[in-house]
């Protein structure tokens, strides 16, 4: 009897945006690679940086001023980010940044 053919295809490659945001968010990613990636020009990229427990702070405060909300949203989520920052994200000109800071100021006081 004969055997089926395998399935030789190639799965798709991923994206290399999603595999930047996946090494972006692994605790275990070096600062300098941390650093580069929140320079990224893709919103992705820096989102997911931001979203980084051992994020350096020199890189938090470098996304706290991010063009793009989301980014500026996930720095407020971020555990590492400083009071400081998280009362100037209070004052953002985007609601959803300045709920988000205001809840993680509200868990820092609490």
């Amino acid at each position: 009897m004969a055997r089926p053919p395998r399935n030789t295809a190639k799965r798709p490659a991923a994206p290399a945006e999603s595999i930047d945001a996946r090494v972006a968010q692994n605790p275990a990613t070096p600062p300098g690679v941390l650093g580069r990636l929140a320079e990224q020009p893709e919103a992705l990229i820096r989102s997911a940086t931001a979203t980084n427990p051992r994020l350096p702070l020199r890189v938090i405060h470098v996304l706290a001023q991010d063009p793009d909300p989301v980014v500026r949203r996930h720095v407020a989520r971020n555990p590492r980010v400083p009071y400081g920052v998280l009362t100037s994200l209070t004052q953002d000109p985007d609601p959803e940044v300045r709920r988000t800071a205001e809840e993680a100021l509200q868990a820092w006081e609490a």
